[in-house]
């Protein structure tokens, strides 16, 4: 798929193609996919070693197969740069980019001719006679880098092992773009033949950019089903924003229009279920797609250009949708068409191959987020709200009160229904609905019901009842059709041990049935009213027509009870399913567990809540006690959980007899009368079901109402509650009436919980801090600012203990690892006798901070396995900051990572998990306990006749860790001062006769402050060597060293003079004297 050059949209990678084209032939390119052996040295990348000729980048974005994929499509090549990647959080192990300069000036005898005849104007008839043939590289250069971030200060780059550089990623921590412009410089090459003019230094400078993302795709979305005649879906608040497809650094075009890396697309599914006047349809009831107006499925492409404050509507209709209810879902995701290029969450392939998926079709799917309309009606209305059914089971029926009576309605519209019975809102209103008939004192006396529809388009319809003791009437018409004139009856019921119907012959029963027992003086079958065989009950109380106790205790003259709870008091259920939710009850969200993010469909039998409050989690409670000692806090409460950084939902359901009609409460009444014998119970059952409420209240404040979800309690936890809290469900049932026994009391249901939500995703502490000069030889890290801090573990808010100490939900944790890479004298390590059988080169240490830590600074001294005392030379270490927990089911973070470490290193940690870790790289760091020792001196002219300008060779090695190294050659400073691996050269100074003397010398300084120096002087006879290896120096650099303290001893040929650090004299007075 070609490019046009000459397109707007393609200007920019013309010029950047022209560029390229134009590269200067001496600066260096980038391998960006070098090697473990071209890296230097073998790499941890993604909890595996990565060595030999295996490539380390990570992730596999950034692998070559990946990257040259798409070059052909997209009309460039791999020599113009990387492309732009999009990966996600890899828990503990954090994304690496390599890289190797590439030019001829790093190697002697490299063929540098191309190079050097671009320093040359074009060649002519003349001109030609001043160029060689061929260029070679006489002095190696030596090669530095320097990374910017996002457009920062650019910051020095680390090398390895002087032959690669590496990215990092994670440096910029956000979710988000970013991009960084890497800058490599060669310096100080020399050619041979000299070429005039040369400059001292080569850079070349490459951009790399990607897109992190560690959270799901997320929107807003909002449907208009009241517009004219169509029906809108408006979404809003989408990120990730589309985002562009570059190569280092500049945006590609494909066919034309802006390449992107990744786009969000909505995709909008579900079909008619019901009609307007809610005539449930079945699911095959499609029509073909052909014709498809009862049915929706479409896919919504953002564009490109969309922006964050901007707010798209998306006709779904226009004209052709039938009215009626809509079943919908719609699910936000992004969408790819470079897949090798992008590793996020929740990859899935489009497989759409009819028309609807004609946008997407050959794209991949990341980070799907399905959301479920469960909150609002969805439909389409065009027309205004009519009534369609208005009935009553009691139409023109007798009524006396505390009957039943049952209302029927159907209105053709969308949109809620609210139910009055003389102007007192009924809860629960639906077409069904049963109520207690009021008092009627007289015949006059009339009562009203009514249901309020409002419909979507704010339209308002009522369907009102009146009734007397004469039945119900219904005041309102249906619209068209005929009204409904015969008693619509409920279906019979079955009676439990019923006694709500008990009149003076059914009492008269009971009490003659108890008063047989007392005459006779023998146990004896009690038949309770109601039940088969029992004379009275409903029937026999309404042909009596007597007037009907208000309670069996007031019938026989017993005292009542003011207060009988307990066998029925309210039950939470913390652990409801999708169908005791509501029936058809079905809700996608993101379950955060140990394993990482999973998207979760919960319905049918699957329970909705986090699995941070499921059994497995709230087992723990088994082996924990009180903090002082002894069982556990009495009551009903949840132990204390980590929670993620997003929203959380912990559905619950209340159970008790008293919300059921016709329910047995004997339990919660166990009324009992006297006999010479036996004691009698009294049946007692629910007339009228009561309704719960609960409120919530968060940290000791005011309680608010709660938020019912069908049959269930809901409580939510915002993104936004993040820190420590404590929230109090308490649940009440009101509204009840039970017979013969009326005056039943039950306390409200309680539950408490508490759960941490950490206002960050990673750990984090102040750049740690080493120190290699210990008095003692012992090398230190210091870590400060440590952050987050232990959180105990609680039962509600109640702090727990576990084997006799508080228990803890999360400690903070510190790890240090690493090994030796180089020796004092820079040479590369490789393992031997020197090293204790290798654990004094080696490190990881993990120390676990107690609950009563509160951030002050730390220090870690670090030995080997078994104590062993670390082995001198160069370490490259790492430090990880972390929390750990005994208790992973309670925490619902994702990314947690089960620390297995079997040896003795993982002592503190064994059994544990982490969480949240973020390490830091530490480069350069190592142990020093003798002072630095020249360990090599030479020259290329020694007793060589030297010539004013002639190139002198100074080559020299010091045992030591170096901070920094000064060369003075006569009274000028050289810099950069490093010999590199041919040496330094320089042009020797002017020599006006025989006798006279240039110096040149080196004060080497160690990260200790300890000094050494290596010490020339040349005449027109050659070069001296001043300085002479020190006794001790050609050692390896083990364990032993030159032992602490030890004093670098330079003898001073010229003079015969030999004492310590005389050469350092001589040095650090030159240097004075050019500082002064």
């Amino acid at each position: 798929m070609a490019r046009v050059a000459l397109s707007m949209g393609l200007l920019a990678l013309a010029v950047g193609a022209a560029a390229a084209a134009k590269a200067d032939p001496c600066a260096p390119t980038f391998n960006f996919f070098p090697t473990a052996d071209e890296i230097g040295l073998p790499q941890l990348v993604n909890n595996k070693t990565c060595k030999g000729d295996a490539v380390c980048n990570f992730p596999g974005v950034w692998a070559e197969a990946n990257q040259t994929k798409y070059m052909s499509k997209l009309d460039t090549s791999i020599a113009n740069g990387l492309l732009s990647v999009a990966f996600k959080q890899y828990g503990n192990e954090k994304p690496r980019l390599f890289f190797a300069p590439v030019t001829p000036l790093l190697a002697a005898g490299g063929d540098a001719t191309a190079c050097a005849l671009s320093r040359f104007p074009a060649p002519t008839a003349t001109r030609r006679l001043h160029q060689a043939d061929a260029y070679a590289v006489k002095t190696p250069g030596t090669w530095s880098y320097k990374v910017a971030y996002d457009g920062q200060d650019a910051l020095p780059g680390n090398r390895i092992a002087a032959k690669s550089g590496e990215l990092d990623p994670l440096y910029l921590s956000k979710d988000g773009h970013h991009c960084a412009e890497i800058t490599v410089t060669v310096t100080g090459a020399q050619l041979e033949p000299a070429v005039a003019d040369w400059p001292s230094s080569f850079e070349s400078t490459q951009t790399v950019c990607w897109y992190k993302l560690s959270t799901q795709t997320k929107a807003t979305f909002d449907f208009d089903m009241c517009t004219t005649k169509t029906f809108t879906l408006n979404v809003s608040n989408i990120a990730p924003l589309p985002t562009n497809l570059t190569q280092n650094g500049t945006a590609l075009s494909l066919d034309g229009k802006p390449a992107l890396l990744f786009r969000p697309v909505v995709h909008l599914f579900g079909r008619k279920n019901r009609t307007l006047d809610g005539t449930v349809l079945k699911e095959l009831e499609y029509d073909n797609m052909n014709n498809p107006i009862n049915f929706i499925n479409k896919y919504i492409v953002l564009p490109s250009n969309f922006t964050a404050n901007e707010t798209l509507s998306f006709v779904l209709d226009e004209d052709s949708l039938d009215e009626g209810y809509y079943a919908l879902s719609a699910k936000v995701a992004l969408v790819s068409g470079f897949p090798d290029l992008v590793d996020l969450t929740g990859r899935t392939a489009i497989v759409q191959a009819d028309a609807y998926g004609e946008d997407v079709r050959g794209f991949t799917e990341y980070g799907g987020v399905t959301i479920v309309n469960e909150t609002s009606t969805v439909g389409v209305q065009k027309s205004k709200t009519t009534i369609s059914e208005i009935t009553s089971d009691k139409l023109g029926a007798a009524i006396q009160a505390g009957d039943t009576i049952s209302f029927f309605w159907r209105f053709a519209g969308i949109g809620t229904e609210r139910c009055y019975h003389d102007k007192v809102e009924v809860p629960d209103c639906a077409s069904g609905i049963q109520i207690y008939a009021k008092d009627m004192s007289d015949k006059a006396t009339e009562h009203t019901f009514r249901v309020v529809f409002e419909d979507v388009c704010g339209g308002e319809k009522v369907a009102e009842y009146k009734y007397t003791q004469a039945g119900v009437e219904a005041v309102s018409k249906v619209d068209y059709i005929p009204v409904e004139t015969h008693s619509r009856q409920l279906p019979p019921r079955a009676v439990q041990n019923s006694a709500a119907a008990l009149a003076p012959a059914g009492a008269a029963a009971a009490l003659a049935a108890v008063l047989a027992l007392l005459l006779v003086g023998r146990p004896g079958a009690v038949v309770r009213a109601g039940e088969q065989g029992a004379p009275g009950g409903a029937a026999a109380r309404r042909a009596a027509g007597g007037p009907r106790p208000r309670s069996l205790a007031a019938a026989l003259r017993l005292p009542g009870r003011a207060a009988l709870a307990g066998p029925c008091d309210p039950v939470v259920d913390l652990a409801p399913t999708a169908n005791e939710i509501t029936p058809g009850f079905s809700v996608d969200f993101v379950r955060y567990t140990i394993d990482g993010p999973e998207n979760v469909t919960c319905d049918g039998a699957d329970v909705c809540n986090a699995p941070v409050w499921g059994t497995a989690a709230q087992g723990y409670a088994s082996g924990l006690t009180a903090l002082a000692g002894g069982p556990l806090p009495a009551g009903a409460k949840l132990l204390r959980a980590v929670l993620p950084t997003a929203d959380s939902t912990l559905y619950f359901t209340l159970s008790s007899p008293l919300l059921t009609f016709n329910a047995t409460a004997d339990a919660c009444a166990p009324v009992v009368l006297p006999t010479r014998r036996l004691l009698v119970p009294v049946p007692v059952t629910v007339a009228t079901p009561g309704t719960w409420a609960f409120t919530i209240a968060i940290d000791g404040g005011a309680p608010v109402a709660g938020t019912r979800v069908g049959s269930a309690g809901r409580l939510t936890i915002g993104a936004d509650q993040t820190g420590s809290h404590c929230a109090v469900i308490t649940a009440t049932v009101s509204g009840w009436a039970t017979e013969p026994i009326s005056n039943i009391t039950v306390p409200a249901a309680t539950v408490e919980l508490c759960w941490w939500m950490p206002e960050a995703g990673q750990a984090s502490a102040d750049e740690p801090v080493f120190d290699t000069c210990a008095d003692d030889g012992v090398l230190t890290v210091n870590v400060s600012g440590l952050a987050p801090l232990a959180e105990p573990l609680t039962y509600g808010a109640a702090p727990v203990a576990a084997g006799g100490a508080a228990a803890q939900l999360v400690q903070p944790m510190v790890q240090v690892y690493g090994q030796k890479v180089k020796e004092l004298n820079g040479t590369n390590y490789t393992a031997g006798s020197t090293d204790n059988g290798g654990q004094s080169a080696f490190v990881n240490l993990y120390r676990v901070l107690p609950a009563n830590y509160s951030g002050e600074p730390i220090t870690l001294a670090l030995t080997g396995a078994d104590g062993a005392a670390l082995d001198e030379g160069a370490w490259e270490l790492t430090v990880k900051v972390a929390l750990v927990t005994d208790y992973a089911a309670l925490v619902g973070l994702p990314g947690a990572n089960p620390i297995v470490q079997n040896d003795t290193y993982g002592d503190d940690v064994r059994g544990k998990t982490e969480i949240m870790g973020q390490t830091y790289a530490i480069a350069g760091r190592g142990v020093s306990r003798s002072a630095p020792l020249l360990s090599a001196i030479s020259s290329d002219k020694e007793g060589a006749a030297i010539a004013t300008g002639d190139n002198i060779t100074f080559s020299w090695t010091f045992s030591g860790l170096e901070a920094s190294q000064v060369c003075v050659h006569g009274n000028t400073t050289i810099d950069p001062c490093e010999p590199g691996a041919g040496g330094l050269v320089v042009a020797a100074q002017a020599l006006a006769d025989a006798e006279a003397e240039v110096t040149f010398s080196v004060l080497f300084t160690d990260v200790c402050g300890r000094n050494a120096t290596a010490e020339y002087k040349y005449t027109q006879r050659g070069v001296q060597l001043v300085s002479v290896v020190d006794d001790g120096a050609a050692a390896g650099g083990g364990a032993g060293g030159a032992g602490a303290g030890g004093v670098a001893v330079v003898r001073n040929a010229a003079a015969g003079l030999a004492g310590p650090a005389a050469g350092f004299t001589l040095a650090a007075g030159l240097l004075a004297a050019l500082l002064l």
